[in-house]
C-alpha cells in the first residue's frame, strides 16, 4: 500500500475578485488560521490564482467557478483557457468552456446540484465530471438531496467522487462559514497533482469543520477510494474520533445499513467492526453535530478482483450522451465500453471489476465462436463485396416494385452484427457477409428492410407486410441463424 497523509482543505472559496469580501491575501491568512492544509480559490468566472503555490504550509490551488443561471461548475488545477465574460446560455455553451479545460487536465466538479436557489438546471448525465459537491456551506436540506443523488449513482455503479465546499464569501455575524464543511483528503503528497488525484479517486471524508470528529473507514489495508476483492465473511472497521454522547455512526453496504451505533458517552475514539454482506460498496455517515454529519467516501467491493489484471488490458472506451454503461467483447477479445460523458475512467474500472465473471465467460464464448468461424481472408471478403454490389441492387428493385416503395439509397457495408438496416431517411444498408447465405435468406433480408420504409418498427403491421410478400418468411429467417 502507498504511504498516504490526511490533509484538511476547502474546495470552494471566493475573494473580492468576484463576490467575496476578503482579498486573496486575507483569504489565505484566514485559511491558515483555520488550520487548513490546502485551499482551492474558485472565484466566479475569474482566475484569481495564476498558478498554485505554498504559503506558510498552506497549499493554495488554482481554480475557477464557471457560473451562470444554468449551473455552477468548479474547474481545479488549470487556468480556464478562455477569458471572461463567457456566454453560458445553453448546455453547448458550457461544453465549449469546459472541453478545453478537461483537455488541459483540469479536475471538474459540479457544485450544489440540487440547491433550491442556484441549482444545476441541465442534464447531469450529459457532463463528464470528476466530482460532485454533496455538501455545500453549513448543513441544510438541499445537501440531503445532493447526498441522495450521489448515493443512487453509487448504487447504479457510477463511482463518482464526493466532496464538500464551504462556498465561502464572508462570515455572517458570529457564524463562521470558512471551511464549513471541510474536505479531508487521503493523498500521497501535499502537492496540487497529488491532492487533485486523490479527490478524483474519492479518497476523502467530508466533515463540518477542521477540528471536529473524523471518520476512518477501512477494510484490511484498504481505505476510502480503494477497491478490494469481495468474498463472504469479509469484514471492515469504522473508527470515529471525538465521538460525543448521543451522536450516531452508520455504515452502508449498498442500500443496507449494516452498522448503526449511538454513543452512550463521550469518547476520544471509538472503533467498530462489521461484516460486509454483498459486493458493491460501503460508506460511512455520522451525525456529529446538531447541524451536520461527517461522511466518508466509499470503499468499492469488486468480485474476484485479484484475477482482473489480464482482463483490464486493451479496454476501449467510447463516451456519448447515453445514460448507462454498456460492456461488450469485440472480435479481438478486447473489452469495449460505451459510457456516459460524465463517467470517469476510475468509475469504469470499478464497473469492469464488478463484471469480471461475466467478462471471463463472454471472452471464452467469443474465443470458441471465432475458432469455429475464423475470419475470412481479405480476398474472400472482397469477392463477397463484389457479389453484393452486383446482386443485391436488382433484388431491391424487384421487391420495391412489389411493395410500392423506393429506398433513397443502397450501401454495402462490412457489418458483422447486422445483415441489413434502414435509416430514418429510408436509405438501406446491407452487409457483404449476407452473401454467404442461401438466396431465400438474402431475399428475406431485402424484403425486411424494404418493409421498414413503410413501418419503422417491428410491429404486427410490419410483419403482416413482410408476410404478404414472403408467406414463408419465418423459415427464411431461420436460415440466417445457422
Amino acid at each position: 500500500m502507498e504511504n498516504r497523509i490526511w490533509l484538511k482543505g476547502d474546495t470552494h472559496l471566493h475573494t473580492c475578485n468576484s463576490d467575496g469580501k476578503l482579498t486573496p491575501g486575507q483569504l489565505v491568512e484566514a485559511c491558515q488560521q483555520a488550520g487548513l492544509d490546502y485551499a482551492i480559490i474558485t472565484d466566479h468566472n475569474y482566475n484569481t490564482v495564476k498558478a498554485s503555490y505554498t504559503d506558510k504550509n498552506l497549499l493554495v490551488m488554482q481554480g475557477q467557478e464557471i457560473t451562470d443561471d444554468l449551473g455552477h461548475i468548479n474547474v481545479w488545477g488549470k487556468k480556464v483557457p478562455q477569458d471572461p465574460p463567457y456566454i453560458l446560455k445553453t448546455i453547448e455553451d458550457y461544453d465549449a468552456v469546459l472541453a478545453p479545460c478537461r483537455e488541459a487536465g483540469a479536475t471538474i466538479s459540479v457544485n450544489h446540484p440540487f440547491c433550491s436557489m442556484c441549482g444545476f438546471h441541465m442534464d447531469l448525465e450529459h457532463f463528464h465530471f470528476d466530482c460532485v459537491e454533496v455538501w455545500n456551506t453549513i448543513q441544510h436540506s438541499d445537501n440531503i438531496k445532493n447526498m441522495n443523488w450521489w448515493h443512487n449513482q453509487l448504487l447504479q455503479g457510477n463511482h463518482i467522487a464526493a466532496v464538500g465546499g464551504s462556498d465561502f464569501h464572508k462570515d455572517i455575524g458570529p457564524l463562521k462559514l470558512l471551511a464549513n464543511p471541510t474536505t479531508i483528503v487521503h493523498t500521497t503528497a501535499k502537492t496540487e497533482e497529488a491532492v487533485l488525484q486523490a479527490l478524483r479517486e474519492g479518497r476523502s471524508v467530508v466533515t463540518n469543520k477542521p477540528g471536529t470528529s473524523m471518520i476512518y473507514l477501512t477494510v484490511g489495508d484498504a481505505n476510502v477510494g480503494d477497491t478490494v476483492s469481495y468474498a463472504p465473511g469479509l469484514t471492515g472497521k469504522v473508527a470515529v474520533t471525538k465521538f460525543k454522547k448521543g451522536h450516531t455512526i452508520k455504515v452502508f453496504n449498498n442500500n443496507d445499513v449494516i452498522l448503526e451505533h449511538t454513543a452512550a458517552q463521550n469518547s476520544d475514539r471509538v472503533e467498530l467492526d462489521f461484516e460486509i454482506r454483498q459486493p458493491g460498496f460501503i460508506r460511512a455517515e455520522g451525525k456529529i453535530s446538531p447541524r451536520g454529519c461527517g461522511r466518508s467516501a466509499a470503499i468499492f467491493l469488486g468480485v474476484h478482483q485479484p484475477h482482473l489484471d489480464p482482463l483490464m488490458e486493451g479496454v476501449h472506451i467510447t463516451r456519448s450522451r447515453r445514460k448507462s454503461i454498456e460492456l461488450s467483447i469485440d472480435d479481438n477479445l478486447q473489452i469495449a465500453v460505451k459510457a456516459p460523458l460524465w463517467v470517469t475512467d476510475r468509475a469504469i474500472d470499478h464497473f469492469i471489476a464488478q463484471k469480471a465473471d461475466w467478462i471471463s465467460r463472454q471472452k471464452a464464448a467469443k474465443a470458441a465462436y471465432l475458432q469455429a468461424h475464423p475470419p475470412l481472408p481479405e480476398v474472400e471478403v472482397e469477392a463477397l463485396r463484389r457479389r453484393a454490389k452486383a446482386e443485391l441492387p436488382p433484388r431491391v428493385t424487384y421487391y420495391s416494385q412489389i411493395l410500392g416503395v423506393t429506398p433513397t439509397g443502397i450501401k454495402i457495408t462490412s457489418a458483422k452484427k447486422r445483415f441489413g438496416s434502414c435509416n430514418g431517411k429510408n436509405s438501406i444498408c446491407f452487409s457483404l457477409y449476407l452473401m454467404q447465405y442461401p438466396q431465400a435468406a438474402i431475399d428475406y433480408v431485402v424484403v425486411h428492410e424494404l418493409c421498414h420504409i413503410r413501418h419503422h418498427d417491428h410491429s404486427p403491421a410490419f410483419y403482416r407486410l413482410v408476410e404478404s410478400v414472403l408467406p414463408d418468411y419465418k423459415e427464411r429467417e431461420r436460415l440466417l441463424r445457422r
